[in-house]
């Protein structure tokens, strides 16, 4: 299966998890902090799931699956310890075009969770299409260690001047400048304010003098 990568904004969604065990318990960690609008359903479930449930006053409904529970979905991730009922709710998600991921079988759903971190607005995910979940996770442990929270601080000086240097810069010449002012945080530089002064002495690159 050959994955196209993509970042969904999971607030304008609903989703259903449906699991109550240890990789439903997984998923949820994942998901939680990017949406609160999470129902979960299943018969059983583990302790610290339902620690976070109840701390989180998460939507939960202690059942056994059936397609009704399908109603008003647009995502759901079909985690139950059995691979014939997440086979069936992957089923009944093609039937109704709900985007589906099934821990059993990613072949059956819609899409796959990668290897990710995020840290505030940059985040990097790694995917081997499940050939080698452990080989993805490994490759974004090294990742996570080289762009660090300097990467992070830099990013948000980069969106900071965009709308700035947008206006002075001419348009023909602004992927070229973003580009060398991405640049510039590879060479590790310090602190925020030479960054800032680096990128506004690179803007005299593109203008024939700086307002």
């Amino acid at each position: 299966m050959n994955s196209f990568p993509i970042a969904i904004n999971l607030a304008k969604m609903n989703v259903l998890l449906v699991g109550g065990g240890k990789v439903a318990y997984r998923k949820i960690l994942k998901l939680y902090s990017y949406s609160q609008n999470i129902q979960i359903i299943a018969p059983r479930i583990i302790d610290p799931f339902n620690h976070l449930i109840q701390k989180n006053q998460i939507p939960f409904i202690l059942k056994d699956y059936d397609i009704n529970d399908l109603v008003e979905i647009d995502l759901c991730i079909a985690a139950t310890d059995s691979p014939e009922i997440n086979k069936q709710i992957s089923s009944d998600c093609n039937k109704n075009k709900i985007w589906c991921n099934s821990v059993t079988n990613p072949k059956d759903g819609h899409f796959i969770f990668p290897a990710f971190f995020c840290s505030e607005s940059l985040t990097i995910a790694v995917s081997t299409d499940g050939k080698s979940p452990s080989l993805a996770r490994i490759i974004k442990e090294n990742l996570e260690k080289q762009y660090s929270e300097q990467f992070t601080l830099a990013l948000n000086i980069l969106g900071e001047l965009r709308e700035t240097y947008n206006t002075r810069i001419p348009a023909s010449l602004r992927k070229s400048f973003w580009e060398e002012a991405s640049h510039l945080i590879l060479l590790k530089i310090e602190t925020p304010d030479r960054l800032k002064d680096e990128i506004k002495r690179l803007s005299l690159k593109f203008l024939s003098s700086d307002p």
